[in-house]
């Protein structure tokens, strides 16, 4: 459970990361976003393979949704949706830090 749970908190800075692709309009906030995903991105592998290894769903639908904003700089659910909305100098302001 620990391992799934760490997916679903890493998960977010992930998707916010992979948005900054395309929305953000600085380098800083490009970079920033380049290394978030960098760190998060092979710790997500890796606890997906355990939970595969020891037959184990990744993110079992009886999981409780994770609202990231119980996570310290984490993002509600219409957070996220407002930063998908955002592009260039609104995306870079309101990209969490």
């Amino acid at each position: 459970m620990f391992a799934q749970m760490m997916i679903r908190i890493t998960g977010g800075p992930s998707i916010w990361a992979k948005l900054a692709a395309s929305g953000a309009s600085t380098a800083e906030v490009k970079k920033l976003a380049a290394d978030i995903e960098a760190a998060q991105d092979p710790e997500i592998r890796q606890m997906t393979t355990w939970l595969r290894g020891w037959g184990q769903q990744v993110s079992p639908s009886t999981m409780p949704s994770m609202d990231h904003a119980e996570v310290p700089g984490g993002m509600t659910e219409a957070d996220m949706k407002k930063l998908e909305s955002l592009s260039g100098a609104a995306f870079d302001r309101a990209f969490p830090r």
